[in-house]
């Protein structure tokens, strides 16, 4: 029953896997059907009839046409037969209803039906449950009745009586089945069927099944079979058009070991496969599904849209709306290689485009005709890549709003370490109104042993975030309510401030604002010389500063007016492209505006697909190696946990009577605390350093983490020049190396 996996709650599934073991072994069409039990978080119920799939597919395949239908027949009286059990307002009330007639048939037995316990409102489960049933039911009798002539056209007629937007869920998902069979029957009614741009868009399943009709080493039917489907392929999700596939067989014709080897056996005929190959990327494909694992033909592809004087900013904006319009998959592989390609980031507005899709269409029993059911694709595609790695693709391109959706709705759990990052960034979030994060969190968590009190286990979720624990400390009265939930589940609902208390503090004058010098600026980026002891973030606090009024550089920043302060605001993270340590000082890059902060962000920093811009920092160390003649000029050191990640660094002096050496580190993309640990790994630990190298580190000369960025590259995001921006060395380090000299 894959078609309600994805609506049911983690507590449910083994509910769910018990009916799915039962209905397997269904000998007959009513026994594919089962009596069930909707339950959602709120305790709310309502009862459906629920159709195994596989069961009835099994049933079918061994059947004639006729009994097949009939099958079918009786399969949809009993999905469409009245539900006589009211929704109750609580499970248990509900529980206590006697069993109605037709549960009683369609189980078998007088058993209450059993309880799947879903995510969404009950009504609006039984809703999107009843849809993909009655889609399935519409198709396989399509495929049945497609060599009736008389019941072709009927669906034809129906179809085309009503715009595209407007056509019926089964009416759409019966011609698709007919084109499908037609595909292997009747080759010449199958195009006739699937050409009409007037009649909805195809599925991957009727797309391949007409390109592999096609013969791939005559250019005549392949130059035949694009152009015909041309038109119509502009109107379907661009993963399931008919160029698409027609493209995977030429490129798996051009593969050594494939089943069509008639394209590898001589040089010629490859060459042949290979400008077809071109050619059919010109139509309506997604690079993401033809080249899977190709970087270099995703890029290939992506040029015909582009001239040569185009600078990376145009580039992007040129490939972003051909992603829209043809909405193509988000692929990594895409997403990185055009993005490598243009310099700028475009997961982040990718993903953003497909995860909102949906709400360009209204949310009727229609809603899978014509380019909505496209776009519902597009988006169930993106949704599961992004819940693939929810820190990388939701927490880090900031899609708050989603990532709370999906903690609403099961699909994330608070217990998942991407949780923690998830607060954090909703703490950074400066914009007014709910414009970035959710006004209100809402997720469940397992029954709690009778000993840890709630908040306790609250703040077990993310024990570091100073935003969490704030929010618990000072205001879980008001912010914070707990419900009994199904299932021995605690259902949690948290109000998120509206304010940002770091802006605040800034603005109300309760903390001193540091002077903050500028290095450079002009319309599209700003580089500050941050100073030591200034958080870059409030991502930055830590949680031993819970409740003290406190700052930080990017709230100073829109609490001062320092710039444009409404302008940045609105800046996707505030113009946050990388970070600082808070006891670090230097060159710190902030973008002004979007384009910049989408060029930039992918350029450099922790979230950065691709960087190959360094930035420079000069450390004071401590020599723990006896023989000054031991230690290493110049050095590179790899992380343990990511060998993408690396310090380069070379001793720029020694101070042999103090056993300090005076380094320059160089590194391309950041992690927390990167240079730190890998110079203390390799026995040379920064001054006053003392979470990574302990008491060795403690001296009088520096009284902070003893590192300075002093200077920043990077490709300037409208121009395209190469910039270098230098900090200079501050007091308490010239004051360091007037001491050590």
């Amino acid at each position: 029953m894959h078609h309600v996996r994805g609506l049911v709650r983690r507590a449910g599934r083994h509910t769910l896997r018990g009916i799915e073991v039962q209905a397997a072994s269904a000998q007959s069409p009513a026994a594919c059907v089962r009596r069930v039990r909707l339950l959602d978080v709120d305790g709310h119920t309502h009862e459906l009839p629920l159709l195994h799939f596989g069961a009835l597919l099994k049933l079918t395949e061994k059947m004639s046409r006729e009994e097949a239908l009939a099958a079918l027949r009786e399969v949809n009286l009993l999905l469409n037969a009245e539900d006589t059990t009211a929704t109750s307002a609580t499970a248990s009330s509900s529980s206590s209803q006697r069993e109605s007639p037709a549960t009683a048939t369609t189980n078998g037995s007088d058993a209450p039906p059993s309880v799947l316990y879903v995510k969404d409102d009950c009504v609006e489960a039984d809703s999107e449950v009843q849809r993909r049933q009655r889609r399935f039911v519409a198709k396989l009798h399509g495929r049945y009745v497609s060599s009736e002539p008389q019941a072709v056209e009927a669906t034809l007629e129906k179809l085309l009586a009503t715009p595209l937007p407007a056509q019926d869920d089964a009416a759409v998902a019966e011609y698709r089945g007919m084109v499908e069979s037609l595909a292997s029957t009747d080759i010449s009614a199958a195009i006739a069927l699937a050409i009409n741009p007037a009649l909805p868009h195809l599925t991957s399943a009727a797309s391949a099944a007409l390109a592999s009709l096609v013969q791939v080493h005559s250019p005549a039917a392949v130059h035949a079979f694009l152009e015909s489907f041309a038109n119509k392929d502009e109107l379907t999700l661009a993963s399931e058009t008919c160029a698409t596939h027609l493209a995977l067989r030429l490129r798996h014709a051009l593969t050594p070991g494939d089943t069509e080897k008639q394209a590898s056996t001589s040089p010629s005929g490859a060459a042949a496969t290979g400008r077809l190959l071109k050619e059919a990327t010109h139509f309506n494909v997604d690079p993401g599904v033809v080249f899977p694992a190709e970087p270099t033909a995703v890029q290939s592809w992506a040029e015909q849209f582009l001239t040569s004087a185009m600078l990376p900013a145009e580039k992007a904006a040129v490939l972003l709306r051909e992603v829209r319009q043809r909405r193509l998959q988000p692929r990594l592989v895409s997403m990185d290689a055009l993005s490598i390609w243009t310099l700028n980031d475009l997961k982040r507005p990718w993903l953003r485009a497909a995860l909102e899709s949906r709400l360009k269409h209204n949310d009727s029993s229609s809603a899978d005709g014509g380019n909505a059911g496209a776009d519902e694709i597009w988006r169930s595609t993106a949704y599961q890549l992004a819940l693939k790695d929810p820190k990388r693709n939701l927490v880090d391109n900031r899609l708050l709003h989603t990532y709370a959706a999906a903690l609403a709705r099961d699909d994330i759990s608070a217990l998942d370490d991407s949780f923690s990052s998830f607060l954090e960034e909703c703490g950074e979030c400066h914009s007014a109104g709910d414009a970035e994060r959710p006004s209100t969190l809402s997720f469940t968590l397992p029954r709690l042993p009778s000993d840890v009190p709630l908040l306790r286990a609250l703040q077990d979720l993310a024990p570091q975030c100073s935003y969490w624990r704030t929010l618990l400390t000072h205001h879980a009265a008001a912010s914070v309510q707990a419900y009994t939930a199904p299932m021995h589940e605690v259902k949690v609902q948290v109000q998120l401030p509206s304010t940002h208390e770091c802006v605040v503090a800034a603005q109300s004058g309760r903390v001193p604002l540091p002077s903050v010098p500028v290095l450079y600026e002009d319309a599209e980026v700003l580089v500050v010389d941050k100073p030591a002891g200034l958080a870059t973030s409030r991502h930055g606090l830590s949680s031993t500063q819970v409740g003290q009024p406190t700052t930080d550089l990017i709230s100073v920043l829109l609490a001062t007016k320092f710039q444009d302060a409404a302008g940045m605001q609105r800046v996707f993270r505030q113009g946050q492209v990388h970070r600082l340590d808070a006891e670090t000082s230097g060159c710190l890059l902030i973008a002004k505006t979007d384009v910049a902060a989408d060029s930039l962000r992918h350029q450099m920093g922790t979230s950065a697909a691709f960087s190959h811009q360094s930035k420079i920092y000069h450390a004071m160390c401590l020599v723990l190696e006896p023989s000054l003649r031991n230690v290493k000029l110049k050095d590179e050191v790899v992380d343990v946990a990511d060998p993408k990640i690396r310090t380069a660094y070379r001793v720029l002096r020694f101070f042999p009577k103090h056993r300090i050496a005076w380094l320059e580190c160089r590194i391309q993309q950041g992690k927390k605390h990167q240079i730190r640990r890998h110079l203390a790994s390799r026995g040379l630990p920064i001054l006053a350093d003392v979470e990574h190298a302990g008491a060795a580190c403690c001296q009088s000369m520096m009284d902070r983490v003893a590192l300075h960025a002093r200077s920043v590259s990077f490709i300037h995001p409208v121009t395209a020049h190469p910039l270098v921006v230098v900090a200079p060395l501050p007091a308490d380090f010239q004051r360091c190396l007037a001491q050590l000299r």
